[in-house]
């Protein structure tokens, strides 16, 4: 079997974890899962890159979703950042659903690794309203931490039959 990118890489995104600890998070396409999937590969110098995970037939990435409605068809674009706080590695992320809408999930991990556990609902959904402009769904998630303790979340969105915005890749 292929392995679970072989699709594509969609979207790097590096965090330094520490010294020689550079991680590059990015999604794929899991054609033998049907899932959108977050993977992870690691480095000690930023040159040479190795998946983590191995990269076998039983490597799936690190992250295709919590399983929950909102994210039953995995996670696809996503933003990772460590709590300075907590330790704890917090993963917002375009939540797909089986029918193909978005919005945007949260899942965190103790080692930024595995482990990740995604909350039960979406942190941000589409509005109700359909004249808003991200009536047609959200994605495309940024994370950044803000003095105090708080969050903030920048994403992009579409309107209603509109295509394109927050897409798969």
């Amino acid at each position: 079997s292929l392995p679970w990118d072989a699709a594509f890489v969609g979207a790097p995104q590096v965090v330094n974890a520490g010294p020689r600890d550079l991680r590059l998070f990015y999604h794929s396409f899991d054609a033998e899962t049907r899932k959108w999937t977050v993977g992870l590969a690691r480095s000690d110098d930023g040159l040479k890159w190795r998946r983590w995970g191995g990269g076998g037939a039983d490597d799936r990435g690190v992250f295709a979703g919590g399983g929950h409605r909102h994210d039953a068809g995995g996670a696809a674009a996503r933003h990772v950042v460590r709590d300075a706080a907590s330790g704890q590695w917090v993963m917002v992320y375009e939540a797909v659903a089986a029918d193909g809408a978005r919005s945007i999930g949260g899942a965190v991990s103790a080692d930024g690794l595995g482990g990740w556990v995604a909350s039960a609902t979406p942190l941000l959904s589409a509005s109700p309203d359909p004249a808003a402009w991200d009536a047609g769904g959200v994605g495309g998630p940024c994370l950044v931490p803000m003095a105090g303790g708080r969050w903030r979340l920048y994403y992009a969105g579409r309107g209603k039959g509109e295509g394109g915005g927050a897409a798969d890749g």
